[in-house]
């Protein structure tokens, strides 16, 4: 199993916080996000990731190279970061879809390190995690059915 993180963006919304970095190099509790990722990834036993870059990825390649270790990491590009979302980036590293089983993460998100590693176990051929809607969330959010499966997905605007 593998991950494919997508890290491309520019993080307009967090620019004060990001500075001249992307938001995975964001510190949270003494630790960058991407940091809080690949140890969730390493705990539910996954060590090949692909990171897809963009905006800063010179920064964050070396800060991979000093700081991530004991993770396999392959890198995909986005060289259209500024003028694309994570829908093109995903595309980008579409081939690696296809090699093997694959958790995707965003490089913003913040989560339990222990969900990986559920998701991991939960046995089903298709998974997504999603929060409970709150009234303060942006973008996309998901409808479920009493099954827990998605039925619809709603932009919020």
């Amino acid at each position: 199993m593998q991950a494919i993180m997508l890290a491309a963006g520019m993080g307009k919304r967090l620019g004060k916080h990001t500075g001249a970095n992307t938001k995975c190099m964001l510190r949270v509790a003494g630790q960058t996000l991407l940091e809080r990722a690949v140890g969730a990834l390493k705990e539910a036993g996954i060590t090949k990731l692909v990171l897809v870059t963009g905006y800063q990825s010179e920064n964050l390649r070396s800060y991979v190279a000093q700081h991530i270790h004991g993770m396999d990491i392959e890198y995909v590009d986005n060289p259209s970061y500024a003028t694309t979302n994570n829908i093109y980036s995903l595309w980008l590293a579409r081939n690696y879809l296809v090699r093997d089983d694959t958790i995707l993460l965003e490089s913003d998100l913040i989560y339990e390190p222990g969900v990986i590693r559920e998701l991991v176990e939960y046995g089903a051929p298709d998974v997504a995690v999603v929060a409970h809607y709150e009234q303060w969330m942006e973008g996309t959010v998901t409808l479920l059915d009493a099954q827990d499966r998605i039925v619809e997905f709603v932009e919020k605007k």
